[in-house]
């Protein structure tokens, strides 16, 4: 089974890259999953990936 990353810290995390990285707050958590996937940390990569999910832009159209 896939571990779930706590969403407290996910939204933390993806407050704080999105501060110090603006729009290249998503490449950067996806930069950082990829890490963690060639050093085999899958929950690093799960929690990576939740981030980069939350800083998807969301549309209302």
């Amino acid at each position: 089974m896939e571990p779930k990353p706590d969403p407290v810290a996910v939204g933390r995390k993806a407050n704080e890259l999105s501060a110090s990285h603006g729009l290249g707050a998503r490449r950067h958590a996806r930069a950082r999953a990829e890490e963690a996937a060639q050093k085999g940390n899958a929950e690093e990569q799960a929690f990576w990936l939740a981030v980069a999910d939350e800083l998807n832009p969301r549309c209302s159209i």
